[in-house]
């Protein structure tokens, strides 16, 4: 192993990086702030200039913290020139309120494997969560102990934080997916024509356009990752969950089942042919289930927009 500036954070933090030997075609680095991740060659041209010239310092930061939350044993994330084009096209900072939810995350996922009450504020946390610099730590951690949702007992040695008991019913709340965001999850056989120009020119618009809500799925999530936890983080996040059965695809059967656990609404959709030939799955059909044709798709949206203002109980 030979200690490297990390073509990430640039050892900004005062941690070390290294180099760990493989047969990958670029560098493996292990840094004590961003973790394990691998750079082809391509990307650290010129020694990492490359990455010094193509991101601003909040792209930045997005990446040190995509890196840090895809941490697996069995895939280290990969940054390629491909992957590092197209992050920059979505990368965004966290909000404060998402700042405060991975604050808490954080805090409740530590005292269940420690035990310990209070949880020191890690540079690899900071990193994890996403905030951009100090001031924005000390703004997001004041807030929170004002709201009554965490007790700050830190020092001139470092930042240490325990959850109050309102605290703890936020961190259940999340954990349960009883805090959703402004989206909706689509969950489908990808790369199908029909079903692409169908969700793309009618169910997306007339969603954001009627009601306010994005609908996303899971290749829209430009970030590194453990792809199981991104699709359950998802799934968790959103406000309902929309499943096309056109193609009796597996994977869109699972989602629905994980957001029916966790009490979301699902919503199913169907190409009429293939409906009223074969129908879905008998676990399914007797579901609520938008029938959708190419020829007539504004009436499928109708329908859907109807059917998700009823779920959510929203009114015009």
């Amino acid at each position: 192993m030979m200690e490297v500036v990390c073509p990430l954070c640039r050892n900004r933090h005062g941690t070390k990086a290294n180099t760990v030997p493989s047969n990958f075609d670029g560098q493996s680095i292990q840094c004590e702030c961003c973790g394990s991740f691998k750079v082809t060659r391509v990307v650290l041209a010129d020694q990492g200039e490359r990455l010094e010239r193509s991101l601003t310092e909040v792209q930045r930061v997005c990446l040190m913290r995509a890196i840090r939350r895809s941490q697996s044993n069995k895939k280290i994330p990969v940054i390629t020139s491909q992957f590092l084009s197209d992050f920059q096209k979505s990368a965004r900072l966290p909000t404060p309120p998402e700042l405060a939810r991975g604050i808490i995350e954080i805090l409740g996922d530590e005292y269940k494997i420690s035990g310990q009450t209070y949880t020191e504020v890690s540079i690899q946390s900071i990193v994890e969560v996403g905030f951009f610099d100090d001031g924005t730590l000390v703004s997001v951690i004041k807030n929170m102990e004002d709201q009554g949702l965490i007790d700050d007992e830190s020092t001139m040695d470092g930042t240490t934080l325990s959850l109050t008991l309102r605290g703890w019913r936020e961190y259940d709340a999340l954990q349960k997916g009883l805090r959703p965001g402004r989206f909706g999850f689509l969950a489908m056989k990808f790369n199908d024509p029909v079903l692409e120009k169908f969700c793309e020119d009618v169910v997306r618009p007339i969603v954001k356009e009627a009601l306010g809500y994005d609908v996303i799925d899971l290749r829209e999530v430009s970030r590194a990752g453990v792809i199981d936890n991104i699709l359950r983080e998802q799934i968790r996040d959103s406000a309902f969950l929309l499943a096309d059965l056109t193609h009796d695809n597996s994977g869109a059967y699972w989602e629905a089942g994980y957001a029916e656990g966790l009490g979301k609404p699902v919503i199913y959709l169907c190409e009429r042919e293939k409906f009223e030939e074969a129908q879905t799955h008998f676990d399914t059909n007797h579901c609520t289930t938008i029938i959708w044709s190419a020829e007539n798709g504004d009436a499928a949206g109708n329908e859907l927009v109807a059917t998700i203002r009823r779920s959510l109980s929203l009114f015009e």
